[in-house]
């Protein structure tokens, strides 16, 4: 019997020990990949892992592609694909959320820029790729 219970005790203690070596080993990965984290709503909100904005509660998004202004006007420029809001410039699109304007689709990161979009498009136009002459 008390070999048993010894043998279970064992068991028990191999798997917590395997579980926590492979959650340890899945932060460890995610931390080297380098992704950084924001949320919609509050674009200066940056964090190192997911979870929520501590400002609004909103769940945080991945930042794609991190570059800095200069690298990311360029490339929108050459790529007529809108890659990023144009709102809140430094956030990437959900491709679930857009408008059709001119006969084009304009994407967005959320629903609020979105409505900011389409109570002044002119001031946003300057923005997207799709537009540029």
């Amino acid at each position: 019997m008390k070999a048993k219970r010894f043998v279970s005790i064992l068991i028990l203690m191999s798997l917590v020990l395997v579980l926590s070596f492979a959650i340890t080993g899945c932060r460890k990965q995610s931390q080297a990949t380098g992704q950084k984290w924001t949320c919609p709503m509050h674009p200066e909100v940056i964090s190192e892992k997911s979870g929520e904005c501590p400002k609004c509660k909103m769940k945080l998004v991945p930042i794609e592609g991190e570059k800095d202004a200069n690298t990311m006007g360029a490339a929108m420029s050459a790529d007529i694909e809108q890659k990023m809001c144009p709102v809140m410039a430094n956030m990437p699109i959900n491709k679930d959320i857009f408008v059709e304007y001119q006969g084009k689709k304009v994407y967005f990161c959320c629903n609020d820029c979105k409505a900011k979009f389409e109570k002044e498009p002119e001031k946003y136009l300057s923005k997207l790729p799709q537009f540029s002459k």
